[in-house]
């Protein structure tokens, strides 16, 4: 069975940052594993093309989500 690596990816304009980003992760992640299966999690409303190329060359799958389809009460354990 093939690693599987699960992540949620939100709120950056650009792949690539100051302190590294998804982009650098992705090569590096590759570079040491190209067979595990990469799983990203990102609001759909947050998703941007570079983000979709990126994945895409990596091959890494991107899953949308839409938490305003969701009523989410916190709750709160002592």
């Amino acid at each position: 069975m093939n690693n599987i690596i699960i992540g949620c990816y939100d709120g950056y304009t650009s792949v690539k940052t100051n302190n590294g980003g998804l982009y650098p992760f992705l090569k590096s992640l590759r570079n040491y594993n190209n067979k595990c299966k990469i799983i990203i999690l990102c609001n759909k409303y947050k998703v941007y093309e570079e983000l979709e190329r990126c994945c895409k060359f990596f091959n890494a799958e991107l899953h949308l989500f839409d938490l305003s389809e969701y009523n989410i009460q916190k709750k709160y354990y002592k």
